[in-house]
């Protein structure tokens, strides 16, 4: 079919006629939507209209603000809250739980945790020396997500309790945190970072970047609650291969002297596991925590240690209930069976 010309025009006049009448129409309706709002009200039952709502008041016959209330708040210093007198390092009593029976049975240390008389010491493992953390952190990776709640409710527990809680963790070996901050591992003569026995990466404890990490730990754990930090694999190992500069023992009590300086306070303590007896500990509120020392040995090791007061302030983490072992502080693993 052909249009002609008139017709074609026609077309053409009556198509933007009804254009410019769709346009006028948005606008009216989008006016009408904002006009209309005022006036609706909200209501248990819905929305619904009421007219009867006037909006004629001038901006100065509005209400005024109420005057803003003089408050004064008091921040404790990174979310702690101190008991009223410090605690004095003391004698130590109580029992470990390792990264196993954290991973086990947390429902019976729970049971077995209300059991414990008020004051005994619990040490819980917080962390393997691949680097993952068993509790929810920022600071590194973590463990699977199931251990990681039911660990931090048992954090919680403790932490509400009459207990005495140490958090224990590798300081220096550390495979994810070297893997990621290659500058702080510890290098050998090829330029590579060494690994020990288990193939596991090692921190330098004169590089900056490893005390930053170890000291934001250690904050960590005392504003969650604990009462005590303990470092573990705290030593440069003896090997050949590795590049260091420096006395080994010497840059050992440097960073523990750094660490309990930007750590430890009157209610907080930071301690070491040594690698041998005659670690020399930068101050009186610290402990030496030693591992793996036979019944037999006790004396002899003892004879080593540069410690005035070994009763309070060394500890064995012992494997039996020997009471050679009593002479000092002594952690035991929790018998969950009984």
């Amino acid at each position: 079919m052909i249009f002609s010309y008139r017709l074609r025009q026609f077309l053409r006049k009556l198509l933007s006629v009804l254009l410019a009448l769709a346009i006028l129409t948005a606008v009216a309706l989008v006016c009408f939507g904002a006009w209309v709002r005022r006036f609706i009200v909200y209501t248990p039952d819905g929305a619904k209209l009421d007219f009867s709502i006037t909006h004629s008041a001038a901006p100065s016959q509005r209400p005024s603000a109420p005057n803003k209330l003089d408050i004064s708040i008091e921040f404790a210093e990174e979310g702690t809250f101190p008991p009223e007198q410090p605690v004095e390092i003391q004698r130590l009593t109580g029992y470990y739980v390792d990264a196993d029976m954290l991973k086990n049975d947390i429902p019976g240390l729970i049971a077995k945790l209300e059991q414990l008389p008020s004051g005994t010491a619990v040490l819980l493992d917080l962390k393997s020396y691949w680097g993952y953390f068993f509790y929810n952190t920022n600071l590194g990776p973590t463990s699977n997500s199931y251990l990681l709640d039911s660990v931090d409710a048992l954090i919680a527990q403790i932490a509400e309790s009459d207990l005495y809680l140490i958090g224990r963790l590798p300081a220096l070996r550390d495979y994810e945190f070297a893997r990621n901050n290659t500058s702080c591992g510890l290098p050998t003569s090829k330029g590579y970072l060494w690994t020990d026995e288990n193939g596991c990466y090692w921190l330098d404890p004169t590089d900056d970047g490893t005390l930053t990490h170890l000291i934001q730990i250690a904050k960590e754990l005392r504003n969650l609650g604990f009462d005590e930090v303990v470092f573990q694999n705290f030593y440069v190992p003896e090997s050949n291969k590795i590049v260091f500069q420096g006395d080994r023992k010497q840059a050992i009590e440097a960073a523990a002297e750094a660490l309990v300086t930007s750590c430890a306070t009157e209610y907080f303590t930071v301690s070491f596991v040594g690698y041998t007896a005659d670690l020399q500990l930068p101050a009186e509120n610290c402990r030496l925590y030693l591992a793996d020392v036979a019944a037999a040995s006790v004396s002899d090791v003892l004879s080593q240690v540069c410690i005035a007061d070994t009763a309070r302030n060394v500890v064995f983490l012992a494997m039996t209930n020997d009471t050679r072992y009593d002479v000092c502080g002594v952690l035991r693993p929790l018998d969950l069976a009984h």
